[in-house]
């Protein structure tokens, strides 16, 4: 297998030196490789992590398609972990704030409603995006 995987990022690699000199700096064509060597390899454990979940002894090629499907969502799904965080913080800051100073019984000022307001609101609005972007 490790042969197989060699022979296309030696094809891989012969293609794209061809292309190197109008479209990639050397450092940029060592770190494509590299990166294309990493998601090889994440695809390789991906799809092995698949096929014993289904107790399979072989990887087929539907366990490959999985584990590409995963690694895809995997990522998107990261964005959308920090989108919600993001906008969780501003509600949190927003309500624990209010409730700091209507706890120490202090007159709230004009411009600490207006912070309040503002943060929980692109909070909110930031919830939201993720919200409906977790059930797309």
């Amino acid at each position: 297998m490790n042969k197989i995987i060699e022979e296309v990022i030696q094809r891989s690699n012969d293609r794209l030196q061809f292309e190197k000199g109008s479209q990639f700096t050397q450092e940029g064509f060592d770190e494509l490789k590299t990166e294309i060597a990493s998601y090889i390899n994440s695809l390789i454990t991906e799809s092995y992590r698949i096929a014993k979940r289904n107790k399979g002894d072989l990887i087929s090629k539907s366990h490959i398609q999985s584990a590409s499907f995963q690694l895809i969502k995997k990522h998107s799904k990261d964005k959308k972990q920090v989108l919600a965080s993001v906008g969780g913080f501003f509600v949190g800051f927003s309500i624990s704030k209010a409730l700091e100073l209507v706890a120490d019984g202090q007159k709230i000022s004009s411009s600490h409603t207006i912070v309040i307001l503002i943060a929980g609101i692109v909070g909110a609005f930031i919830l939201g995006i993720s919200i409906f972007r977790t059930q797309e």
